[in-house]
């Protein structure tokens, strides 16, 4: 289990663990929230979010529960989704 306070950050590698090239893909990450202080502070979420800096995404570790993120790898240049992750699953205290 993780602290709440702390921000993790999550890198969209290939099966060789190589980061992703973002001149040519993407990356879209969905995060999900759950258990009631997420809902009670209206922040369940579910929606796509862009990367803050090339493969990486940063979220801050708010709100008790299971949590998870998602990546989705886009081709640019013809939007053609290249593949997703598995969820990753955070558990907050």
């Amino acid at each position: 289990p993780l602290q709440p306070g702390y921000t993790v950050k999550f890198c969209a590698t290939n099966i060789h663990g190589v980061p992703y090239q973002t001149d040519d893909y993407s990356i879209k990450w969905r995060i999900t929230n759950t258990d009631k202080a997420a809902v009670a502070a209206n922040q369940l979420r579910g929606e796509f979010y862009p990367s803050d800096e090339g493969p990486f995404r940063g979220e801050s570790l708010s709100y008790r529960g299971v949590h998870f993120v998602e990546a989705f790898v886009v081709r640019k240049r013809d939007h053609c989704l290249m593949g997703n992750s598995e969820p990753f699953y955070g558990v907050i205290e």
